[in-house]
C-alpha cells in the first residue's frame, strides 16, 4: 500500500517543479531532467547490499504436506487476462498524463486571439498545478478502494470503475470544453487509481497464480503490462487527440469483459 500512495505523489511533483524552475531552465533541459532513471542505483543497492536470509521450513508441516506448491491448471490463461487488464490501465495513465497538456495547449490556442503571442497559449504557470491535481487524482482513487474494497467483490468494485471510464472519454469526444477536458481527466486519473490498486492486490494474490509459479506469473503480467505505455506514449505523439480518446473509450469497454472474466480476487469482500 505504501508503494501505491508513493507512486502518485511522485507523479505530481514533477508538475510542480516544472511550474518553479521551467522558465529558468527551459523545456529541453528540464525534460532532460525529468527523464533520468533515478530509481536504478537503489535497485541496484537492494540487490547488492541486501541479502535476507532462506525461510526456515517446519518438518512437521512438511509431513503434513502443509508447504506443497499449489499449481493452477489455467496459469497462462491468468496471465494472459491479467497482462490484458494491465495493458489497458497503463494506456490510460500515461495516454491522460501526456494528452492533458495538448488538450490545454488546444483550448488555450482556441480560446486566444488570433494576434497572441506563443506564451498565452504554451501549457505553463497555473496550468502547470492543474496537470499536478490531475496526477494527484489517483492517490484519492488508491485510498478509495483500500477503505473500501471489503465491503465488495472484485467484480462489483471494478464493473462501475470501467463503465464511468468509459462515460468520461465519451464525454471528452462529444463536447469540447476546456473544464470538461480538466474534470473528465481527473476523474479517469481518479479511476485509474482505483483499477491500478486492484491490480496490484491481483499481481500479489498467490492464490491466483498458485504458490509453484506466482513470482514468475506476476512479473510476466507486470511486464506485458508495459506495453500500454508504450502504445499511450506514441499514440499521443503522433496521432490526433481524438484518436486517443475514442481508442482509450473502446478499450474502457473491453475492460468490461476482462473484469468480469478474471473473477474474485482475494481480499474483496
Amino acid at each position: 500500500m505504501i508503494s501505491s500512495l508513493v507512486y502518485p505523489v511522485g507523479g505530481a511533483w514533477s508538475a510542480v517543479w516544472a511550474y518553479l524552475i521551467l522558465d529558468l531552465i527551459g523545456w529541453r533541459i528540464f525534460l532532460l531532467l525529468a527523464s533520468l532513471p533515478i530509481f536504478i542505483p537503489p535497485i541496484c543497492m537492494i540487490h547488492a547490499f541486501i541479502k535476507l536470509p532462506p525461510p526456515k521450513q517446519d518438518p512437521s508441516n512438511d509431513s503434513d504436506g502443509q508447504n506443497e506448491a499449489n499449481i493452477v491448471s489455467d496459469f497462462w490463461t491468468r496471465v494472459i487476462k491479467l497482462a490484458v487488464f494491465m495493458i489497458i490501465l497503463s494506456f490510460h495513465c500515461y495516454a491522460v498524463i501526456l494528452l492533458m497538456p495538448s488538450m490545454i495547449q488546444f483550448f488555450n490556442i482556441d480560446e486566444s486571439k488570433i494576434e497572441a503571442n506563443c506564451s498565452e497559449t504554451v501549457t505553463r504557470g497555473s496550468d502547470l498545478l492543474i496537470l499536478a491535481l490531475v496526477t494527484t487524482a489517483s492517490l484519492l482513487g488508491r485510498i478509495v478502494i483500500h477503505a473500501f474494497r471489503k465491503k465488495l467483490s472484485f467484480r462489483k468494485f471494478l464493473l462501475p470503475v470501467c463503465l464511468l471510464n468509459t462515460v468520461c472519454f465519451l464525454a471528452m469526444i462529444l463536447f469540447e470544453n476546456k473544464v470538461l477536458a480538466i474534470v473528465g481527466n481527473f476523474m479517469v486519473k481518479f479511476l485509474f487509481g482505483i483499477s491500478a490498486q486492484a491490480s496490484n492486490y491481483l499481481t500479489y494474490d498467490v492464490d491466483y497464480f498458485g504458490t509453484a509459479a506466482f513470482s514468475f506469473g506476476s512479473n510476466v503480467a507486470f511486464g506485458l503490462g508495459m506495453i500500454g505505455t508504450v502504445a499511450g506514449a506514441a499514440m499521443v505523439s503522433f496521432t490526433p487527440t481524438l484518436a486517443v480518446l475514442i481508442t482509450a473509450s473502446i478499450l474502457s469497454v473491453v475492460q468490461i469483459g476482462v473484469v468480469q472474466s478474471i473473477g474474485e480476487v482475494n481480499g474483496f469482500g
